[in-house]
């Protein structure tokens, strides 16, 4: 199985950061027998920028059990990253906030975090 996330640049109030794009749920992994990759991918003018293997994802908050997720790969030119959820069972449920970092145009765009609860928009992988 297969899950694709689109990342975009965009700008609100003058600040520009990263969006994943997943209000399909392409973020909910549902446990399988079969292990799901979970890949992001660049889209629009990052395209011409890079996810870096050095600094390019980082779980916050909650750090998900040991072997459920593989190491993240850098694919595609640095256009992609990409990780193996072994979403098995209920061992491995929860709501994995994970940061993104994308070098384009000699900066370095994040994805935003926030920790109010009531207005968060912090990306995530569900494992259900």
């Amino acid at each position: 199985m297969s899950n694709i996330l689109n990342v975009s640049l965009i700008t609100v109030n003058g600040t520009s950061f990263l969006d994943v794009e997943d209000h399909g749920g392409q973020n909910i992994v549902h446990a399988n027998a079969k292990p799901t990759t979970i890949t992001w991918k660049l889209t629009g003018v990052l395209t011409q920028g890079y996810f870096s293997a050095n600094d390019a994802f980082q779980w916050v908050l909650i750090v998900p059990p040991t072997g459920t997720f593989d190491p993240f790969k850098v694919g595609d030119n640095g256009n992609s990253i990409s990780v193996v959820d072994h979403h098995l069972n209920s061992t491995s449920n929860g709501n994995y906030t994970y940061f993104l970092r994308v070098h384009y145009n000699n900066q370095v765009y994040t994805t935003t975090m926030s920790f109010a609860i009531a207005t968060t928009n912090n990306p995530n992988i569900v494992n259900r």
